[in-house]
């Protein structure tokens, strides 16, 4: 970890090392969703059915929930979501 955080600090004392990334696809049933993982980046899809609908519909309480559940695909690519943009 390249981070200098107490915990991350602790960790390196101990010799502990960060485990490798994830890679493949997770698939998530019962949320409709499906996970694609490879290196450093990250591909979600989010889909719905009759039984996982879209319930975030109050503009004012979530800018974006109002139609997330009914599909959405999000690259993650940077290291960050700031870095990314």
């Amino acid at each position: 970890c390249k981070e200098d955080t107490p915990e991350a600090h602790y960790f390196r004392e101990q010799g502990i090392q960060p485990a490798p990334a994830p890679e493949g696809f997770f698939v998530y049933n019962y949320g409709s969703t499906g996970i694609f993982r490879r290196k450093n980046w990250m591909v979600t899809l989010k889909g719905y059915t009759t039984d996982v609908w879209g319930s975030e519909i109050y503009v004012k309480d979530n800018r974006y929930g109002r139609y997330q559940s009914y599909g959405s695909v999000q690259i993650m690519g940077q290291p960050s979501r700031k870095a990314s943009g």
